[in-house]
């Protein structure tokens, strides 16, 4: 059967590299390997790691390549999905499809597609459905951001259309040799073959070929020459070479910006690799509609804000922004989701799922052009329960938060009596923390200490002498102490694990209060809090009373503790009636990431009753940061 391939092969002219007038073995798609290293199996793994790696949902754009008959060198700026060859080029009239698949061997020359023979270790390829030769193919799935070799039958060209998630794919050189690559390209206005690699000592100045009528022809002026949109090329490396264009982008995370459920904020890196400042311009498109049925419902736009750095503060995002990278410099290109402003999806029946998903575009130096996918799950949702196949039932606003109240307003009862609070002379501020329970039931903390969980293991069904996870550890949040035994710490201190406490002296409590009312959500927007905080008059943190003073123990002049004083002979009652109500902007004014999401806030108004004649009211703002999204408070184990 080897004897077969190569003998049908020797018959078959296919496509491929690089140049010259000799080659020293037969290469896949055109390419000879000359000499070899260890470090192709590095590479290789690279490769593999990238693409397995890669997320699995999608936002996606329409890419069209027209192709001419014959040889088409190609570059894909996005992934297909589905991504099977068979897939991709359903009814496109293509014969074969060879993807370069060097093993870290120099390629030295560059001829004519049609003069080399395929080798499989450096060429793979896929030959269609109706082509003799399918039980060759070795090529299976395409990729974006790599390069191809399609050669199209007939004597017309054919638009291809291909629906995919955009990639920015790391590019990996071989060193003094050519590479066969692709990069990210304006449709008209494109950099130059000469401003593409200026910034590249191992590029600059070297030759590169493109395929022009069916031949690799060497690109004559490439001060004046460009690549087009979705084109490949040969490029000579000289030397080794990291080198990732004009600008190089790194992400947070993965090639995309996932923002899940939990993350508010997500940073783009960009490297000026350049001598000369670049500006850079950044703008928001639309998701079109997922081809893959399977793949999460397009639920609506990622509204998103971007950091000023000479102001300081977020903006939202209404029209394309231009950010200036200085030469030889980084910029971190912040950018926050806003939760709070997209539209409320209902998902349709038999959907698996859905996502918020849109398409951020870097268009800089002389004309290349970045896209990065953007997802986002919708306020207060969160992913399936895999157990049971649904989601989970839980309180969009459901977890621990923490915060400050500001006191500047308050009653003037003793000189100048007044109807309402009045600003005071400098502000007074106060530590709030508030839990909310899965059906968003909100209660007032004294305290709260976050311990550890252990997980638990079962036998695996396939293998009782192998444990697997049963349930994964997770944190969990105390009120009550004595349930502390029951777990483990959260943090190491000095190599111990032990609890993370937060706690505030402006309450003296010691049992979470319940609170009326209830946190924002899409349909109510701006509801209230409110509770009523009681300090007992012979409590031993109420300020009128004291322990070694006779006039304020609330004891008898025998000291009789069993039969204390009755309230208001030295000590007073206390009640605190506190009220939050939110409101829909920022208290302050300000623009902060996260708000109305994982930050919330509005008036913060209390009534102090019974250590004064009147009621003293207190009036200011309050900001809450939600700082864990575990809903149960005190479970027993």
């Amino acid at each position: 059967m080897k004897w077969l391939a190569h003998s049908v092969c020797m018959f078959t002219p296919w496509p491929l590299g690089p140049i010259g007038r000799r080659w020293r073995q037969p290469c896949n798609c055109g390419l000879l390997r000359g000499r070899g290293s260890l470090a192709h199996t590095l590479v290789l793994a690279l490769v593999l790691g990238l693409w397995v790696s890669g997320d699995a949902c999608g936002q996606w754009i329409d890419e069209t390549i027209t192709l001419q008959p014959g040889w088409n060198s190609v570059f894909l700026n996005s992934e297909p999905s589905p991504n099977t060859c068979d897939a991709v080029f359903a009814g496109v009239p293509v014969d074969a499809v060879c993807q370069w698949n060097p093993k870290q061997s120099a390629v030295e020359y560059v001829q004519s597609p049609d003069e080399v023979l395929v080798k499989s270790d450096d060429w793979l390829v896929y030959y269609s459905l109706d082509s003799p030769l399918k039980v060759l193919t070795t090529l299976h799935a395409i990729q974006g951001g790599k390069p191809y070799l399609v050669k199209l039958r007939g004597a017309d060209s054919f638009d291809w259309t291909v629906r995919g998630r955009p990639v920015a794919r790391p590019l990996s050189w071989l060193g003094n040799s050519f590479n066969f690559v692709g990069f990210p390209v304006a449709a008209t206005g494109g950099p130059t073959f000469q401003a593409l690699f200026m910034a590249s000592t191992s590029h600059a100045g070297q030759a590169v070929y493109r395929l022009t009528g069916g031949q690799w022809v060497q690109v004559a002026n490439p001060a004046t020459s460009r690549p087009a949109k979705g084109e490949a090329f040969w490029v000579y490396t000289s030397g080794q070479s990291d080198f990732q264009g004009p600008l190089r982008l790194t992400l947070d995370k993965g090639r995309s910006l996932e923002y899940s459920d939990v993350l508010t904020e997500l940073t783009i890196r960009l490297k000026n690799e350049t001598a000369a400042v670049t500006p850079c311009i950044v703008s928001v498109q639309d998701s079109t509609t997922p081809p893959d049925p399977a793949a999460p419902a397009l639920a609506g736009i990622v509204p998103l804000s971007y950091y000023k750095y000479d102001t300081f503060e977020w903006a939202p995002y209404v029209a394309p922004v231009t950010v200036d990278v200085a030469a030889g410099e980084e910029y971190q290109l912040r950018l926050a989701v806003r939760r709070a402003d997209m539209t409320p999806y209902a998902p349709l029946p038999g959907e698996t799922g859905h996502l918020y998903q849109a398409v951020v575009k870097l268009s800089y130096g002389d004309g290349s052009a970045v896209l990065v996918p953007v997802t986002a799950r919708g306020l207060g949702e969160v992913a399936a329960a895999k157990s049971a196949g649904v989601k989970a039932v839980s309180h969009i606003r459901a977890g621990l938060w923490v915060g400050t109240a500001v006191v500047n307003k308050v009653d003037e009862r003793i000189q100048f009596p007044s109807v309402a609070p009045t600003p005071t002379a400098s502000e007074f501020q106060l530590r709030l923390i508030v839990h909310v329970d899965a059906n968003g039931t909100a209660r007032l903390l004294q305290q709260v200490i976050q311990m550890w969980r252990d997980g638990t293991y079962k036998p695996d069904p396939a293998n009782s002498s192998v444990q697997i996870v049963d349930q994964p550890g997770a944190f969990v949040l105390l009120t009550d102490e004595a349930l502390a035994a029951n777990f483990s710490g959260a943090v190491l201190r000095d190599g111990v694990p032990v609890g993370r406490r937060i706690s505030t002296a402006a309450f003296g409590f010691r049992t979470p209060i319940t609170m009326s009312g209830g946190f924002p959500t899409p349909a109510l927007p701006t509801p209230s809090l409110s509770c009523t905080v009681p300090l007992g008059y012979n409590d031993p943190v109420n300020p009128f009373k004291h322990l070694y003073h006779p006039d304020h123990d609330n004891l008898n002049s025998s000291y009789d503790a069993a039969h204390p004083l009755p309230a208001g002979s030295e000590s007073y009652t206390v009640t605190r009636a506190i009220s939050l109500a939110f409101t829909v902007d920022d208290p302050e004014g300000l623009q902060v990431a996260g708000w109305g999401d994982t930050q919330l806030g509005g008036t913060y108004s209390e009534t102090v009753s019974g250590i004064h004649k009147d009621p003293i009211q207190v009036q200011g703002r309050f900001r809450l940061q939600r700082i864990s999204p575990v809903a149960e408070l005190n479970p027993s184990k």
